[in-house]
C-alpha cells in the first residue's frame, strides 16, 4: 500500500483526501451514502473544479467505480465533491441518473482541510 497522501486543491484549500477516506472508513453509515441525482448542472460545477481525465475514466475498474464518491457540506451550505469526479463522469457516460455519495458536515471536515497559500510574485514588475 502506497504511503502517499492523496490532496484536492481548489480555491487555495487543500482537502486531505486520504484522511477523510480514513474517516468514513471508520464509521460508514454516518456519513451515508446518500444518493445524489447526476444532473447537467451538476456535472457542469464539478467540471469546473477538476478536469477530466478521459485515460483514468477508461481504465477504472468496476470497483472503484462502485465506490461512493466523498464530499465535504462547506461553512456556507454548498457541497464539494472532494474525490470522485472521474467516477461521476462515468457513471454519467454509462447512463445512471443518480449515484451514492458519501456526506461529510462541515465540522467534521475541518480537520482535513488546509488553506493554501496564494501565490506571490518573486519579484516586482514595473508595468509602463
Amino acid at each position: 500500500m502506497s504511503s502517499m497522501r492523496e490532496v484536492f486543491t481548489f480555491n487555495n484549500l487543500e482537502y486531505d483526501v486520504s484522511g477523510l477516506n480514513s474517516l468514513v472508513a471508520l464509521n460508514p453509515y454516518r456519513y451515508g451514502p446518500l444518493p445524489c441525482e447526476i444532473t447537467e448542472d451538476f456535472l457542469h460545477h464539478i467540471s469546473g473544479y477538476k478536469e477530466v481525465d478521459e485515460s483514468r475514466i477508461a481504465s477504472m475498474t468496476i470497483e472503484r467505480l462502485q465506490a461512493p464518491p466523498i464530499s465535504v457540506r462547506l461553512e456556507n451550505g454548498e457541497t464539494r465533491v472532494v474525490d470522485g469526479h472521474h467516477r461521476i463522469h462515468r457513471l454519467h457516460r454509462e447512463g445512471a441518473k443518480e449515484f451514492l455519495m458519501f456526506l461529510i458536515p462541515y465540522e467534521e471536515s475541518l480537520p482535513f482541510i488546509t488553506r493554501t497559500k496564494k501565490f506571490k510574485p518573486s519579484r516586482k514588475v514595473r508595468l509602463r
